[in-house]
């Protein structure tokens, strides 16, 4: 009897764990599936074209300087300068609103924080809000933030909420306070989840590896007789809940506060990302001189520093990379009518001639019996997989070549320049060869069963080629669509532009692959290498 008691005992035991671990899985479950959610914001650059034609902001920064795109304010306290230039534009996904984030940058401030105007328009009421949204980052996250676009940590935020004229950077303004509540949100642009909080983090991403987009969302109410300026707080986390922002008093006596927004008042919701200007983050990466900074930060030079600033995040901070920007700049500000663009595609170069060229191409096709029927493959290996964006600052052109099987013989083979070539130079003219593209890389594929007489006339116009390869007429993607219609893939001859030059491109080629409905085709759109020759005779 006592063992049966035992053994009931053991039962209840296990059945308690058992539905207690249930349990913890549910609410696991329930908490991965409220992640997954639709991203509530969206953001992008947005440049100084496009920020001229929204009247609501331009009238705001009229009110700064008539339409400069780089305005001063000075005082005996205050010296900064907005750039107007660029902006993050952030939109809320339901339709309310939309900000326009600036940068400020304040004299002789050499610390690691961060500070933005943000301009926030009500789409309801039409009516613009301003503040200043100042992050107190550390080194590490400064640098974070250059690196990876995000700050996986958390750090405090200071919000001043702005007079119409903008007085309260220029003065000390102690109006009525106001209640300001900050929230931070986490949000991974492929799948949408996110994590919001005043200290959310990253760490559903994998922390500062992952890829990850910050918004912070401010409410800011203020009491009717105040102006909506001079009250500045510092939102810091709260220990005992992941909901509830503490403000406390920095300067114009604000309250503090617990997500208690008077309901039945009109309170503004702004929402914001983290911006800096490409200047500051060049200046970052580089040891630049007086000089130097001086041209970056010229009005004309602009759109050259967010060239220069794309280049240096593509192939990353280092002295080799550094060294090309410092003799870029040189270059420019010598020759004031040359780009960044103009000056890296000439001093680079961007089409080599084969790694494994192909001394006898009779000899390398020797094996096919051009009497019965084959297969032949068109591969292209795109700068950008799936983009039509025929190069890259990593100096990444892409390749198209062709691969031809007949039973258990396979040969790959691509069309090159014999020797380097570089845009805008009398290289891009030059003799061809024919290289061997065993195992080279392929973003997407195309395949399809030809007959005897198309394999005949593709080997017949392979060997009998005296063509010269040119860049802009005759390069490695045209030989591939020639290849294509002489076996029935009839492809588009697209064309897109690179500096010096255009025509047809691997990157064109391989988006042409993935659209095209060809019958009797077979796409293959898995990264992977080609394979490898095969059979011998």
């Amino acid at each position: 009897m006592k063992l049966i008691k035992n053994v009931l005992l053991l039962l209840l035991i296990c059945l308690s764990f058992i539905n207690c671990e249930k349990d913890i899985i549910q609410q696991e479950s329930e908490e991965i599936i409220n992640l997954t959610k639709e991203s509530p914001f969206s953001s992008r650059l947005v440049f100084s074209n496009e920020i001229q034609n929204n009247n609501i902001i331009n009238d705001k920064l009229r009110n700064i300087n008539q339409t400069r795109n780089n305005v001063n304010f000075e005082s005996e306290t205050n010296v900064f300068s907005i750039d107007t230039s660029i902006a993050k534009y952030v939109e809320k996904q339901d339709g309310s609103g939309y900000s326009y984030t600036f940068t400020l940058i304040r004299a002789n401030n050499y610390s690691p924080e961060l500070e933005n105007l943000v301009l926030n328009i009500d789409n309801d009421t039409q009516e613009l809000s301003a503040t200043i949204v100042k992050y107190h980052y550390n080194e590490e996250q400064r640098t974070e933030l250059l690196n990876t676009g995000h700050v996986s940590t958390h750090s405090e935020i200071t919000v001043t909420p702005l007079d119409g004229d903008f007085s309260d950077l220029l003065t000390e303004n102690n109006s009525s306070p106001c209640t300001i509540n900050t929230n931070t949100y986490h949000i991974t642009p492929k799948d949408g989840t996110f994590l919001e909080g005043p200290d959310s983090t990253c760490s559903h991403q994998g922390g500062a590896a992952g890829v990850c987009d910050v918004y912070t969302v401010t409410t800011i109410w203020c009491p009717p007789t105040s102006s909506g300026g001079g009250a500045t707080t510092t939102t810091t986390s709260n220990p005992s809940s992941t909901n509830d922002p503490i403000t406390t008093n920095t300067n114009g006596g604000t309250t503090t506060t617990s997500n208690t927004n008077d309901p039945t008042n009109d309170y503004d919701e702004i929402v914001t990302s983290p911006l800096l200007t490409a200047q500051q983050e060049i200046s970052q990466c580089l040891d630049l001189s007086l000089v130097e900074t001086n041209w970056l930060n010229l009005r004309d030079n602009e759109y050259e520093a967010l060239q220069i600033n794309t280049y240096i995040k593509d192939v990353g901070c280092n002295d080799v990379e550094g060294d090309i920007v410092h003799d870029a700049i040189t270059a420019m500000i010598i020759d004031e009518n040359l780009t960044f663009e103009e000056y890296f595609v000439q001093n680079m170069v961007f089409f080599k001639a084969p790694a494994a060229p192909i001394d006898d191409i009779n000899a390398y096709l020797n094996c096919f019996d051009t009497s019965a029927p084959a297969e032949l493959t068109i591969f292209s290996d795109q700068p950008v997989p799936g983009e039509r964006e025929t190069w890259t600052w990593s100096r990444d052109v892409g390749h198209a070549y062709i691969g031809i099987t007949q039973g258990n013989t396979t040969r790959i083979l691509g069309f090159y320049p014999n020797g380097d070539t570089v845009p805008g130079t009398p290289s891009t003219n030059r003799p061809f060869i024919y290289g061997n593209d065993q195992n080279y890389n392929s973003d997407v594929s195309i395949t399809k069963n030809i007959s005897s007489s198309q394999l005949s006339n593709i080997i017949t116009s392979i060997t009998n080629n005296t063509d010269n390869y040119d860049l802009n007429n005759n390069n490695c993607a045209t030989f591939a669509i020639r290849m294509a219609n002489m076996g029935g893939i009839t492809l588009p001859s697209t064309e897109n532009t690179w500096p010096f030059g255009g025509g047809n491109n691997p990157a064109d080629l391989g988006e042409d692959i993935r659209e095209s409905n060809i019958i009797g085709t077979e796409i293959n759109t898995t990264t992977e290498n080609a394979p490898q020759n095969n059979g011998n005779c």
